[in-house]
This record gives structure tokens, C-alpha cells and sequence, in this order.
């Protein structure tokens, strides 16, 4: 595995154990905050296996709503 796509895998589960710990103390917002960064981590770790690479948070965004209805069209055509 590319070692940006094993930072960043690393970096997302570190943010969800972090997540995990403040769910569990009751610090609700805070928990949603590591979430969301550990699906941006996630998100940009998936991205990276195709040479493809965001800082920002709407190009990331945007990306991954692009790959996933490619993604959806390609496999209820050729899947099913």
C-alpha cells in the first residue's frame, strides 16, 4: 500500500477512536468534528490510490460525490 494512502487511513482511524472517546463523555459536538475528519481522511486516502489529491475541503467533497454516482451508474449497468 502507498504510504499517503496508509497516513491517511491511519490519520481517519485515529480520528474515530478520538470520536469514540468523546461520544463516550458526552461531548457530542466534538465527536461529530473528529467524524467528519475522519471521513475527510478516508475520503482523501481513497482519492490518493488514483493519484488524485485536495486540500480543500469542497474539492474533496465534490470529488467523492462524482466518483460515487460514476460509480453507481457503472456497476446498476454492468453488476446486475
Amino acid at each position: 500500500m502507498d504510504d499517503l494512502v496508509k497516513y491517511r487511513l491511519d490519520m481517519a482511524e485515529e480520528r474515530l477512536n478520538s470520536s469514540r472517546i468523546l461520544l463516550d463523555a458526552g461531548q457530542y459536538k466534538d465527536s461529530i468534528g473528529r467524524s467528519y475528519y475522519a471521513i475527510f481522511s478516508a475520503v482523501r486516502a481513497v482519492l490518493a490510490t488514483n493519484e488524485v489529491d485536495f486540500s480543500k475541503h469542497f474539492s474533496v467533497s465534490k470529488m467523492s460525490r462524482i466518483i460515487f454516482v460514476l460509480w453507481s451508474f457503472w456497476s446498476a449497468f454492468f453488476l446486475t
